[in-house]
């Protein structure tokens, strides 16, 4: 019986944590994207920029979730 306590309690663990990187990803990828969106329609970034902008927040994301699963 304490097997499947522990089992379940590591489960629980496990959800928090992949649930708080999400979050975390979440908030980088649409924190960039609002940045570069708000820049781009007011003249100060092109459109070129943006995108790559976009692209460098889905590596970023995916070093970040890389990382914390090797803490």
């Amino acid at each position: 019986m304490p097997a499947r306590h522990w089992r379940r309690c590591a489960g629980i663990r496990l959800a928090r944590s992949t649930m708080g990187n999400i979050r975390q990803n979440v908030s980088i990828a649409v924190g960039l994207k609002g940045v570069f969106l708000v820049t781009t329609i007011i003249g100060m970034t092109g459109l070129w920029l943006a995108i790559m902008a976009d692209t460098g927040a889905t590596v970023l994301v995916t070093l970040v979730m890389t990382f914390n699963r090797m803490i």
